[in-house]
């Protein structure tokens, strides 16, 4: 933020117009031109710019939630609302445990034989489960209805039946 607050030429910084935008907001354009109606607008905040220098946003956004009700705070008030601000400590992070290196390939070694085992499965029909349900069905035994229904939709096409979609558009 500028550090020549009466100079004209110097421009208001964002941060600023936000705080006066949020001090409208919260007092009203009554009590801000009442305020300041003896100062020139631009000078006010620039002067609010060159005493909020090295305030940081999180600072400010903390003293526009603590604003008071009964008053418009002055520039030293709202800065010292700013520097209220509560500070989480975070703890400081462990750092990672290092396995065993001889643990870590045995159980490496393990994950490996179980993919193996695996390995290939994935390249069957994904609809085996409703050839299944169907030969089951097929075979007379009971197979509730919802069942028979999901399956004839997963194999409409193979079977030759209308799907779910030609079903709703037909009239």
């Amino acid at each position: 933020m500028t550090d020549q607050p009466n100079s004209p030429a110097s421009p208001v910084p964002p941060e600023i117009e936000a705080v006066f935008a949020k001090l409208l907001l919260v007092y009203g354009s009554g009590r801000l031109n009442a305020t300041y109606r003896e100062q020139d607008i631009g000078t006010v905040k620039r002067h609010w710019a060159h005493e909020l220098r090295g305030v940081m946003r999180d600072d400010i956004a903390y003293g526009l939630t603590v604003l008071p009700a009964d008053h418009l705070p002055n520039v030293l008030e709202f800065k010292q609302a700013c520097m209220r601000r509560p500070v989480y400590n975070a703890p400081k992070r462990l750092e990672a445990p290092r396995a065993n290196p001889e643990h870590a390939r045995a159980v490496l070694g393990r994950l490996h034989a179980l993919a193996e085992q695996f390995r290939g499965r994935g390249q069957q029909d994904p609809k085996a489960w409703a050839w299944k349900l169907k030969a089951r069905h097929e075979a007379g035994e009971k197979i509730p209805s919802a069942h028979v229904t999901m399956y004839r939709a997963a194999l409409a096409r193979e079977l030759g039946l209308p799907t779910e979609d030609e079903q709703q558009a037909e009239p």
